[in-house]
């Protein structure tokens, strides 16, 4: 009874070792209390079994990378990239059985395994396998055997863990990461939509100053009338950000083209020591995308890349277009972001690369790490602002000595649609009827009203919208159209717009605004405007509306 009694004994020690080791896993809450656990491992272990070293080989057969563990120092030790991963870690992982090197003498022994170490078992669990090293050759038996593989069953269920906890932490932070961007969003556009406001006063007096002023004052004006239309362009800028700006002109459009034709102006402006190479397969799928705005997105990554390659002793920059398709459990991971194929651009270079610190900011609107007057702050805000605006994602991966790389995603176009032509320039006809401007910006009204005055236009004025609903009441047989704001106290130009209705289906109404305006809310409106509007642009838009034919207003 002694041999059975002491094989009782020993089974019993095995199994509280185990769950000594399922215990620590079940604690685990992340990547320190993993090094805890190989810590764990290796003490409950060695009360089984007797032996060198232990080691864990996390194994990546797909990106070929190898990263050991010292388990008593519970530290990654080292990673081997690009196709080092040795041939006994994916014998053992293809298998799934383990991989025993007896002897010096097997030629499996890797030469940087230390001299003292005469004979190994790799055996292996769901992450890699576990490495238990010997200074004496045919060390193990197959009760040693047994023990490694029933802790690898623990093994692998605690690196399952492990996985999960990363996931969820990584979503977590792009929740996060998201709301912020969003909360910036929201305060950027509305700085915007002031900034648009002021912008659209100071535009239309300059351009009506230029149509009257002497050739010593135009140039001056001239140059006012640049840097206002050069704000301008900033604010837009910040509008895509915030999601707020104008509907884009979207249609069919085939990136591997906007690649190319971005390469082309790299090469021709860049500084020539920069080597680009350019990967476009073919057969690549088409979105549904605004052509300006994607090359505007692509060059700004491409410009990003170039600064940071400027101490760079062989700089490179790579450009490469590629299809892929993202999963439910991805999709969930990049904002809500659909399900489906989706086409990415993704830019790289050798730069000096940047600290997760940096990393975090780089999408913010005026975050720059430029000295002054080197940027403005607004170039991957940009980015980020046009690929939602396309329901795609941009995501950046970097590290100090290591460059950045930075990729596009865009939803691959299932169908292909009609490509709509750009309506052709009318020129700016002059008018003698008589117009209601509703707009609580008193510059605004100010201005727009001195404008269409000097066309010959009678203009009415209303201080918000309950007041230029009086209005109307009041003169609405000698009102031909509305100029109506779309953000303002009181009533909104949506709600002002629902009365005028009631009022009068057939009144012709132009909705102007600093923010993007939802279309089929404004489904009444003879025109949308987003401010600041050019003075050309306004006077033949309010002409062509007074033109058109008559319609209801709900029609």
């Amino acid at each position: 009874m002694e041999p059975e009694r002491q094989q009782a004994e020993q089974a019993l020690r095995i199994d509280l070792a185990v769950q000594g080791v399922l215990n620590q896993a079940l604690r685990m809450q992340g990547q320190e209390d993993w090094e805890k656990l190989l810590r764990v491992f290796d003490a409950e272990l060695r009360r089984t079994v007797a032996f060198y070293k232990c080691g864990i080989n996390l194994v990546d057969l797909r990106r070929e990378v190898a990263c050991y563990y010292d388990t008593l120092r519970g530290k990654g030790r080292y990673i081997e990239e690009s196709g080092a991963v040795h041939p006994v870690f994916r014998k053992a992982l293809e298998t799934g059985a383990r991989v025993y090197r007896p002897s010096r003498a097997d030629p499996l022994f890797a030469p940087d395994i230390p001299p003292e170490i005469n004979s190994v078992v790799d055996v292996p669990f769901l992450g890699g396998t576990i490495a238990i090293n010997s200074t004496e050759e045919d060390a193990f038996g197959e009760r040693e055997i047994r023990i490694l593989e029933q802790f690898a069953q623990v093994m692998s269920a605690a690196y399952r863990r492990l996985e999960d906890l990363k996931k969820l932490a990584q979503a977590q932070e792009q929740l996060l990461q998201a709301q912020k961007m969003e909360a910036v969003g929201q305060l950027t556009a509305g700085i915007a939509h002031n900034f648009n406001n002021m912008l659209q006063s100071i535009i239309l007096n300059l351009q009506m100053c230029l149509s009257a002023a002497p050739a010593a004052q135009a140039e001056g004006l001239r140059d006012a009338e640049e840097e206002a239309l050069r704000a301008a362009e900033m604010i837009r800028q910040l509008m895509v950000f915030g999601r707020r700006s104008a509907p884009s002109r979207h249609a069919p459009l085939d990136l591997g083209q906007v690649a190319q034709n971005t390469v082309e102006i790299c090469r021709k402006t860049f500084d020539r020591r920069i080597e680009i190479t350019v990967d476009l397969p073919q057969g690549l799928p088409a979105v549904l995308g605004d052509a300006t705005l994607v090359q505007q997105a692509l060059l700004n990554l491409c410009v990003n890349a170039r600064d940071a390659l400027e101490e760079v002793e062989r700089p490179r920059l790579q450009l490469q277009v590629r299809a892929l398709a993202c999963h439910c459990g991805a999709a969930a991971g990049r904002g809500g972001a659909a399900p489906g194929w989706y086409v990415c651009l993704q830019v790289k270079d050798n730069g000096a690369g940047m600290d997760p610190q940096i990393q975090e900011r780089i999408f913010e609107p005026f975050f720059t790490t430029k000295e002054p007057g080197r940027g403005t702050g607004l170039g991957l805000a940009t980015v980020y602002g046009i690929a939602r605006d396309h329901r795609g994602w941009i995501e950046c991966r970097s590290a100090r000595g290591m460059g950045s790389t930075f990729s596009l995603y865009l939803p691959a176009l299932e169908q292909g649609a009609p490509r709509e032509e750009p309506p052709a320039a009318a020129p700016v006809p002059r008018g003698a009827e008589t117009i209601l401007v509703i707009d609580d910006d008193f510059s605004n009204r100010r201005v727009m009203g001195r404008f269409l005055e000097r066309a010959g236009y009678a203009v009415l004025e209303g201080v918000d919208g309950t007041e230029g609903l009086e209005v109307f009441r009041r003169q609405r047989e000698r009102i031909d159209l509305v100029i109506l704001d779309v953000s303002m106290p009181g009533l909104s130009g949506q709600e002002v717009l629902e009365a005028l209705r009631e009022i009068s289906p057939r009144l012709r109404v132009v909705v102007c605004s600093g923010y993007a305006v939802d279309e089929e809310r404004f489904a009444g409106a003879g025109a949308i405007l987003q401010k600041p509007v050019p003075a050309e642009e306004l006077g033949r838009v309010v002409r062509r509306v007074l033109d058109a034919p008559t319609a209801p207003v709900g029609g």
